[in-house]
């Protein structure tokens, strides 16, 4: 297959297109539970630290809870199948949820699933064209962040790709600062 240009967006899989040095961009699996829709316990979100979590109640009224990678003997670092839980993470939320919340404490938890992110060695995303490889673009490496970012990098991509480009990339997001393929 050939093509004038090509956008590696491909998020924590990026290594199996475009070689990438060992650490660059590594798959980090997260865990997440959502609870029965309850009443409304809280009306923000909140975010804990990486370790520990970050809670959603959704309009629902479910809680979605993730984050205890910390619980797991690999700390999730570098698995990219997300087809099955890990039984210390998901204890971990759910504890931790319960200790926290005891008006919880009697809220099912109706759903349970992994999802794989990439992170990167300085937890910034890259994105842009990749140095030396011109039409070679990557938009990667969210660190768990990616839905905000992604969005305007695609955008930001494209205008590239057009030659139209109205936004800059902040340069802690450009791809030169590592020497990728």
């Amino acid at each position: 297959m050939q093509a004038k240009v090509v956008v590696y967006a491909t998020n924590a899989l990026t290594y199996h297109l475009l070689p990438t040095p060992k650490g660059v961009i590594v798959p980090v699996r997260g865990q997440v539970i959502a609870t029965a829709p309850t009443s409304q316990l809280f009306d923000f979100d909140w975010y804990l630290s990486n370790d520990t979590g970050y809670a959603i109640q959704r309009q629902d009224g479910r809680i979605i809870f993730g984050g205890m990678r910390w619980k797991s003997p690999t700390k999730e670092i570098g698995i990219e199948d997300d087809s099955t839980l890990e039984p210390l993470v998901g204890e971990g939320l759910k504890t931790f949820l319960r200790d926290t919340f005891p008006s919880l404490r009697d809220v099912a938890i109706e759903y349970e699933w992994t999802g794989i992110m990439a992170f990167t060695i300085d937890e910034n995303p890259l994105i842009g064209e990749l140095p030396g490889r011109p039409g070679e673009y990557i938009s990667a490496g969210y660190t768990g962040h990616g839905m905000p970012v992604a969005i305007a990098a695609g955008k930001t991509i494209a205008e590239q790709i057009a030659g139209s480009a109205q936004t800059t990339i902040p340069k802690p997001f450009r791809p030169e600062r590592f020497s990728l393929g």
